[in-house]
């Protein structure tokens, strides 16, 4: 079997390419996280919903990865690690893990935040961007809390434990409580948002694609988090 020639890439490796697409499209947050461009602008959907969906997808995904040739050792390595990881998400979501995903190291409710720290702030149409995915902060913990809710109904609930700690990690970053350094979450004004577009710079003048202001659209997207 001959390597894989990255100038006519296999079709296991054309899949893999499509795949990433779809991860991306399917979680702005995850996109961003990846440096795949083109999402920046949205944040998440965790609602019960759409978790069914994406396992549906998962379904899907994973049937086309189990059919697609493999014509080097290469594309064997790339099927095998496309199969494991879509088995385990496929796993988490049949398990139903998704619906206690909550923890203090890294869950839904801190990455919807953390996204923000990875975006770029130099320019005004950054920011632009940054308000638009602001925006969405509000609809994109609500989905967060009903799949928590479904969680509990269906008795899957996360260990008291964690939801302790990221409640007060939530109150941290809403400027509710301080850290234990004694110091408010970011800005005791108005939270962590606040904080963060304190360091909007630019001109007020410059338009977002809706034709709103940037420093105005972006200061009542955070407000409205």
């Amino acid at each position: 079997m001959t390597a894989s020639d990255p100038l006519h890439p296999s079709p296991a490796f054309m899949l893999a390419d499509r795949l990433v697409e779809q991860m991306a499209a399917q979680s702005p947050i995850t996109a961003t996280y990846m440096g795949v461009a083109g999402h920046d602008h949205r944040l998440d959907d965790y609602g019960p919903q759409e978790a069914e969906r994406k396992q549906q997808r998962l379904v899907e995904q994973l049937a086309e990865v189990r059919s697609v040739p493999v014509l080097s050792d290469d594309d064997r390595v790339a099927v095998a690690i496309m199969v494991e990881r879509l088995e385990a998400d496929l796993e988490w979501h049949r398990t139903g893990e998704h619906l206690r995903d909550i923890n203090v190291l890294g869950s839904p409710v801190q990455m919807i935040r953390n996204v923000f720290t990875l975006m770029p702030t130099d320019t005004d149409e950054q920011w632009g961007v940054i308000a638009d995915r602001l925006s969405q902060v509000p609809a994109s913990l609500a989905s967060v809390r009903a799949t928590y809710a479904e969680g509990i109904a269906q008795d899957r609930a996360p260990a008291r434990r964690q939801v302790l700690g990221v409640v007060r990690v939530a109150e941290i970053c809403a400027g509710i409580t301080e850290d234990a350094s004694g110091v408010p979450g970011r800005s005791a004004a108005g939270g962590w948002f606040q904080g963060f577009i304190g360091g909007y710079t630019g001109s007020a003048r410059h338009t977002t694609g809706t034709g709103c202001p940037i420093a105005l659209h972006t200061v009542e997207a955070a407000r409205a988090v």
